[in-house]
């Protein structure tokens, strides 16, 4: 049987979404058992250096890599 393991969706065009991430280090500290789904993450690049710090701390524990799921749209260009 698979174990499923819990999980965190952020949509970041969510106003309430957002305003969980006003100190992202520490909202996403405190989730670093799920797995966390941001969605629309290109809304937010000033997330990036805050994953990097959070995946390499994990690393450096020992703990394993898949902690983050980042989601976003693709422009549609017209043809």
């Amino acid at each position: 049987m698979a174990r499923t393991r819990p999980s965190l969706y952020l949509d970041l065009e969510s106003e309430a979404d957002l305003a969980r991430l006003t100190e992202p280090e520490l909202y996403l500290e405190r989730h670093q058992d799920k797995l966390v789904i941001l969605d629309e993450v290109h809304r937010r690049p000033d997330l990036f250096p805050a994953l990097r710090s959070l995946i390499d701390r994990a690393r450096r524990s020992g703990q394993g890599s898949g902690r983050y799921l980042l989601l976003g749209s693709a422009p549609r260009s017209s043809c």
